[in-house]
């Protein structure tokens, strides 16, 4: 009797369930043997790769939100390299499988050195590059003459392109693509590159309808002309549209950050993506900001620490209110806050709509540079040097092997990096085609390691999306991108997401260093705009500051 109770109330046991692999998701295993040889150090897929990669090899439609870190870019690659590569009875060359819209040319080099990596590891004949990817840019108008060339003689599996350079190469090319052919689309960090209207005033709403109206943006219009026809799909006509002969490729659009009006958009004001009928979310980790946006989110990892710095005639020092951490590793308090203050996006200048089109931010010649450094020794910089010595000296403190700074748009990165190594600092700005400059660190480890002489990264906010540098421990912000006047918008707070979310990757510690300009008036006793601004984003973040010891 004793050992029939005793078996009665032994616990059940269940099998630890083994993690995902590759496999498992649906690639094929000679693609998985040539991740596992080209980057060692990626056994397993993320959580979010777990769900993502099904999801595109089911051929729905998919909205991707996840945190910055969790490996949203690198397993679009692997889904798409999975994709067959098809050759129609009616075409001597194969088609276009994929075609990659992101927002700047590192973004785009970035995903071409990983699916050149993988290439170059399948095996002892790997195919030539440029029939697996290729890159279209606006580079010194290559993307119009032997990029287009290359283009059209040898279609490659995978398209990757900035929307600026893919726009004028269909402008000059008609028929370039056909799109009844291709079978994605994939448009990483859309929220930076579709302009949309928030929730606001009527008045400032229907503004900023008419100015989407008359300059819809480049995405905008490839969207429309790809898949302007699903706008007509209704549960009444659908059978009548299904049997006419038009076929988009799968849309797959992803990012951090996609706030209510982004999702509006995609699915009630164009049509273009039907949720629930053809098309699944996939999303993770998400902090609610606002009590008027429930949806939008974001996602900040617990395991970074942030920290300001104001800067102010030769003195240093951190925020007010900063607190002392238990473990300098980790964000105090991350509780999001309910905010009902309306998110309001004023017009945006010309230069703005431009970066956020594909424009090249960094297509600079070498002789350039040799000229700007000459005429940088001849003039005072335009950049605050107390805030560049108070990053110089936050470096010398705590970077071992490698930093990131992201500066305003409206710096010059040249001018930056001159102004740093002048102080000593090994500063380089980023460059996915030079090693030094970036590319060594993709998908690298050792960030901890320390080295002799630590590498400062410089780049603006609007190039640093999507990057994936996961060695990356530690970045400075200078001053507060995207702040509209004095008002802190929902482009300011996603500025700040994107930035900071350079570090943390794949869940590992990070550390982010905003240094800012006490811009006050004297003895007015009140904090300046910098200084207000880059303490509402954070408590609308709900993060509490940390303090740097040093800087007491």
């Amino acid at each position: 009797m004793a050992e029939a109770l005793a078996a009665v109330h032994m616990p059940e046991i269940r099998p630890v369930p083994a993690p995902p692999t590759f496999e498992s998701l649906g690639l094929r295993a000679s693609l998985v043997s040539a991740i596992h040889a080209a980057f060692p150090n990626v056994q397993h897929p993320t959580p979010t790769q777990a769900k993502l990669i099904p999801a595109i090899l089911r051929n729905k439609d998919v909205v991707l939100q996840d945190e910055a870190g969790s490996g949203k870019t690198f397993g679009l690659v692997l889904a798409s390299l999975n994709k067959p590569r098809l050759k129609y009875s009616n075409s001597e060359k194969p088609s276009i499988t994929s075609i990659f819209l992101v927002p700047h040319r590192d973004l785009a080099h970035q995903i071409q050195w990983w699916i050149q990596r993988i290439t170059e590891s399948s095996g002892r004949n790997p195919p030539s590059l440029d029939t697996v990817v290729q890159v279209l840019l606006r580079d010194d108008n290559a993307h119009l003459g032997p990029g287009l060339q290359l283009l059209q003689e040898r279609p490659p599996h995978i398209l990757v392109a900035t929307p600026a350079g893919f726009h004028e190469a269909l402008e000059k090319q008609g028929d370039l693509i056909d799109f009844n052919l291709l079978s994605t689309i994939i448009i990483d960090e859309i929220d930076y590159l579709v302009e949309t209207v928030p929730k606001t005033s009527p008045k400032l709403a229907q503004r900023l309808h008419k100015k989407i109206e008359k300059h819809p943006g480049i995405t905008r219009e490839i969207l429309h002309t790809v898949y302007g026809h699903r706008g007509r799909l209704t549960s009444e006509n659908r059978e009548e549209l299904v049997n006419e002969p038009i076929r988009a490729p799968q849309l797959v659009v992803s990012s951090a950050t996609l706030r209510n009006h982004l999702k509006d958009y995609l699915w009630k004001e164009s049509g273009i993506i039907k949720l629930g009928v053809d098309a699944v979310t996939v999303r993770g980790n998400a902090v609610h900001l606002h009590a008027k946006e429930k949806m939008a989110s974001t996602a900040l990892h617990r395991d970074i620490s942030h920290h300001v710095l104001v800067v102010s005639n030769n003195r240093i020092q951190n925020i007010s209110g900063a607190v002392e951490a238990e473990d300098e590793g980790r964000v105090v308090s991350v509780s999001a806050q309910n905010d009902e203050e309306g998110d309001v996006i004023l017009d945006k200048s010309d230069a703005e709509l431009e970066r956020e089109q594909g424009e090249d931010l960094n297509s600079y010649s070498h002789s350039s540079i040799h000229l700007d450094t000459i005429v940088y020794s001849m003039s005072p910089s335009p950049i605050n040097q107390d805030a560049l010595e108070a990053i110089a000296a936050a470096f010398a403190l705590y970077v071992p092997s490698i930093a990131l700074l992201i500066v305003p748009s409206t710096t010059s990165v040249y001018r930056a990096v001159y102004d740093l190594r002048s102080l000593g600092v090994n500063a380089f700005n980023v460059d996915m085609l030079q090693d030094r400059n970036g590319r060594m660190h993709l998908l690298s480890g050792g960030a901890e390691k320390v080295r002799a002489n630590p590498t400062l990264l410089v780049t603006t906010n609007a190039a640093v999306r999507g990057l994936d540098l996961p060695a990356l421990q530690h970045v400075f912000i200078l001053g507060v991108q995207n702040l509209d006047g004095e008002s802190v918008t929902s482009r300011t707070l996603d500025a700040y997401i994107h930035s900071a979310g350079r570090v943390g990757r794949f869940g590992k510690r990070g550390q982010v260093i905003s240094v800012i300009e006490d811009d006050s008036r004297p003895n007015s006793g009140k904090e300046g705009t910098s200084v207000k601004a880059i303490r509402a984003i954070l408590q609308r973040l709900g993060i509490k500051p940390l303090m740097l010891k040093q800087f007491e």
